[in-house]
């Protein structure tokens, strides 16, 4: 086990609470959150700036977002925290486990894409937009807790760490 009282606790519930269902409900949900399929919705989202007149946001979010790729990839190396029990994940996930780049990139690009359209939309939706912006980033935290390739305190640190890149986009953004 982890040697952590309630990243124990909590890894030992989610196996009680596993039922087919919500295993492939949550294998479709992971996959929102890895940073491939972000990265390819992140070009998609500045190409739109861009063609929308933002182009230094869209360069400013894609190169944040690379960054904090590249910083991820750099802390799972030094801190080399290993994930839980293989026999009891439910899907492969490779290199170390904290922190879990599901949550840093989940937390940090809808985050944006939430703060981004709020700006947006009229003020009866908003509300609407957020509760479904963090519905999803908090699916996808919950979904590498639930398939078994984090513990919690991979995703609260990759959360974490995702408010972070989070705050510092929306002021690069900001300087536009």
């Amino acid at each position: 086990m982890s040697g952590n009282v309630i990243d124990d606790s909590v890894y030992e519930w989610i196996l009680g609470i596993r039922n087919p269902v919500l295993t492939e409900i949550f294998r479709v949900i992971t996959h929102l959150g890895d940073w491939k399929t972000i990265l390819v919705l992140g070009l998609v989202w500045a190409g739109f700036m861009t063609f929308w007149g933002e182009k230094k946001k869209a360069i400013s979010l894609v190169l944040i977002y690379v960054v904090a790729i590249g910083v991820n990839e750099i802390l799972k190396a030094m801190i080399g925290r290993g994930r839980p029990p293989i026999e009891e994940a439910l899907v492969l996930a490779s290199r170390n486990s904290f922190p879990s780049g599901h949550a840093v990139f989940s937390v940090f690009f809808f985050g944006r894409l939430i703060d981004y359209w709020e700006e947006k939309v009229k003020s009866k939706y908003k509300v609407v937009l957020k509760i479904l912006g963090a519905g999803l980033i908090m699916g996808i935290i919950f979904s590498r807790l639930y398939l078994g390739v984090h513990w919690l305190s991979d995703v609260v640190g990759g959360a974490m760490l995702g408010l972070i890149w989070f705050w510092m986009s929306k002021k690069v953004a900001e300087t536009d």
